[in-house]
């Protein structure tokens, strides 16, 4: 199951109710075999480890994965901030897209 970042105006609190409400049923779905991971998608490093460290203070279940910005032309901002802690604390990774569009495509 992947889940978007909240907003901007989602702040430190903000977040930490928005991933009390996704778990509260979350364990029960992984328990049934519904869902076998959660995963993150548009999460920059900061929201991840405080996404990271909110759900072990809680003991809720955690990102296992993260789907980001990443290909051929945009890979500095993994490279330089996601791919550290990532490896650190064992989340996988899925790249969107594979191929950045031309500009101009729609």
């Amino acid at each position: 199951m992947q889940i978007r970042c909240p907003t901007r105006r989602h702040r430190s609190s903000a977040l930490k109710r928005y991933l009390e409400n996704i778990d509260t049923h979350m364990p029960e779905l992984i328990r049934a075999g519904k869902v076998r991971a959660i995963g993150a998608s548009n999460y920059s490093a900061a929201r991840l480890s405080e996404a990271l460290s909110v759900s072990a203070s809680l003991k809720l279940p955690r990102f296992e994965n993260l789907q980001l910005l990443f290909n051929l032309i945009d890979r500095a901002v993994f490279e330089d901030t996601l791919q550290p802690l990532c490896v650190a604390h064992g989340v996988g990774g899925r790249n969107w897209p594979n191929l950045r569009r031309p500009r101009g495509c729609r």
